[in-house]
This record gives structure tokens, C-alpha cells and sequence, in this order.
């Protein structure tokens, strides 16, 4: 892995960042792994930061990393453009828990 500064680490481009890491069948993805994943992108998204877990034999949708077992993890770091309220907070789950998003870019509902 090339060293965290250089050129291909570091820009002067504010941004989100996102990461994952997804294990083959019966493996679980390293937790450490995705931490230092997203914090090697860290730069891009001062504002906020977040993690996701996805269980595939359980279907089980998390957003921590510590203590699990996911088969499947994600990291975000957030850059607040418009909403700097904790409404942009990611990862984003939906209100009965069976889906969960991570993405990059601005959402904008005007009023009609």
C-alpha cells in the first residue's frame, strides 16, 4: 500500500469519501481494515463520519463495526455542502432497519 501521503491520497478536492470491504461466503470482513480505510479518506469529509455492516447469512444491517461479524462493511466521511444539520448523517437506514445507504451527493426536495 503506497504511503498515506501520497499524491493518490491526498488532494486539495473537498468530497465524501466512501469505502467498503466485502468477504467471500463464510469469511467476515476486518473491521480494523475499514477503519483505516476510511481514514485514509478522512481529509475529504471532515464533517462527519460513519460506518455500515451487513450480516449476509442473517440479513442483519448495522451501523456500527465494533463487536460484529459483517460479511460486508462500509465507511463514510461526510463534507456538509447545504445541510449541516445531523439530518445528513450517513449511513442512512430506513425506519424498519431492512435497508441501508451510503452515497455521494446532495438531495434537494424544494418547496413547491
Amino acid at each position: 500500500m503506497p504511503p498515506v501521503d501520497a499524491p493518490l491520497y491526498r488532494t486539495n478536492i473537498p468530497m465524501c469519501g466512501i469505502v467498503g470491504l466485502i468477504s467471500p461466503a463464510g469469511r467476515c470482513a476486518e473491521p480494523t481494515v475499514v477503519r483505516a480505510m476510511r481514514d485514509l479518506v478522512g481529509h475529504r469529509g471532515p464533517d462527519d463520519r460513519g460506518f455500515a455492516s451487513v450480516d449476509s447469512a442473517t440479513g442483519a444491517i448495522s451501523t456500527g463495526i465494533d463487536g460484529t461479524s459483517p460479511s460486508a462493511l462500509f465507511g463514510f466521511t461526510r463534507l456538509n455542502i447545504r445541510d449541516t444539520s445531523h439530518l445528513g448523517h450517513q449511513p442512512m437506514v430506513s425506519d424498519d432497519g431492512a435497508v441501508v445507504i451510503l452515497f455521494n451527493g446532495e438531495v434537494y426536495t424544494p418547496a413547491s
